[in-house]
């Protein structure tokens, strides 16, 4: 069965910032807002993309039944059809969406530093506390030069390993491409 995948993710940040009277009371912004709000970034990943999504979508949502718990991308469930495991061996990632539920007793942890663990953002582990949500986005802005800097899944790199308590939930979706 043939697959063609576009995804659309939207970024935006709306933050307001209102100097300290007490800190800073010779500013001469004292008492006005400033509003940061031009960080509002549409990204398509499609075929045609920069950098394009191949393969298909992996869904890593779970409850999870045991402290840790790993997910192989060379056999991972498939987002459109969770019964289905596929493989993203040869292929960069794109993009994450992952969300834990506020209901969570505790956080929820992504580790790329076990054995033949796959970096999702370099040697950083990913934590989202109860009710927090990660988009991220490597898009190439336009940039027909442009090359994915991530790590391809291969035998080596393609382990996450998943950790927090028994009960808890996490839902995502990690998106491939070359």
């Amino acid at each position: 069965m043939a697959y063609t995948i576009e995804a659309n993710m939207r970024f935006a940040m709306d933050a307001v910032s209102r100097p300290d009277t007490n800190t800073s009371p010779g500013s001469t912004s004292q008492g006005n807002s400033r509003s940061f709000d031009a960080y509002g970034k549409s990204l398509t990943f499609n075929a045609a993309s920069k950098p394009p999504v191949g393969g298909r979508l992996v869904d890593i949502s779970r409850q999870m039944i045991g402290a840790t718990e790993d997910v192989d991308l060379t056999s991972a469930p498939s987002a459109e059809d969770l019964a289905e495991l596929i493989s993203v061996n040869g292929l960069k990632l794109v993009g994450i969406e992952l969300w834990a539920p506020k209901g969570n007793t505790g956080n929820i942890t992504l580790i790329g530093s076990v054995t033949n663990g796959f970096p999702l953002l370099g040697a950083v582990d990913l934590v989202l506390e109860p009710g927090k949500r990660v988009q991220i986005g490597l898009d190439g802005e336009g940039d027909s030069s442009y090359v994915n800097p991530t790590q391809v899944v291969d035998a080596t790199h393609k382990i996450i390993r998943i950790s927090g308590l028994a009960g808890r939930k996490l839902y995502g979706l990690l998106m491939f491409g070359p």
